[in-house]
């Protein structure tokens, strides 16, 4: 999963297919291409790492709730430097889903 960490724009396919042990087309023919290898990473990054869904008395103390939770989930050195959804987000604009 780490190896698109960074905008997933800049990760090439090449780079991609090289740490997986695997060739361009496999990796096309199970995804497509970068953007839904991209999805599928993300994904297994909120199943895998995920925060529960907040909750609390009221709105106040279940976001600060959740935000305790994430802030020991990113110190934790069993967890991945920084956050997929965010430094891996694609730089082009999204196609509106229907």
């Amino acid at each position: 999963m780490s190896s698109g960490w960074r905008t997933s724009d800049a990760t090439s396919v090449a780079s991609l297919t090289k740490a997986r042990g695997i060739n361009p087309p496999s990796l096309y023919a199970a995804f497509g291409d970068k953007r839904h290898l991209f999805d599928e990473a993300v994904q297994l990054y909120v199943h895998t790492y995920g925060a529960p869904p907040p909750q609390g008395p009221d709105a106040c103390s279940a976001i600060a709730a959740m935000l305790r939770h994430l802030a020991a989930d990113y110190t934790d050195a069993s967890h991945p430097p920084g956050c997929l959804i965010i430094t891996g987000r694609p730089t082009a604009p999204l196609a509106r889903r229907t």
